[in-house]
């Protein structure tokens, strides 16, 4: 495709953001972020007895790229924040 007929979009890349600790998720919004709509890989709590999961926050925006597999959908996310307390995406 010549570089003239390209559109916005295709210079637009869902994914990045969505590794180790980039917070993002790569669903859609709708307007004013009421619904983010987007898939989960993983659910990792912050301590399993007693003892800190050093991967925990690396899923607050609830996905990651590198993961070989999906375990849900759900419809609010928090992107960008690096903090997951009192809105987790599971």
């Amino acid at each position: 495709m010549p570089v003239w007929a390209q559109q916005p979009v295709d210079y637009v890349n869902p994914i990045i953001g969505t590794n180790g600790m980039g917070h993002t998720f790569p669903g859609a919004c709708t307007p004013f972020g009421l619904v983010q709509l987007s898939p989960d890989t993983d659910t990792i709590p912050h301590n399993v007895n007693g003892a800190y999961q050093k991967n925990a926050y690396e899923y607050c925006a609830g996905y990651q790229y590198r993961d070989q597999t999906i375990v849900g959908f759900s419809h609010t996310h928090l992107s960008g924040t690096g903090h997951s307390d009192l809105a987790t995406s599971f």
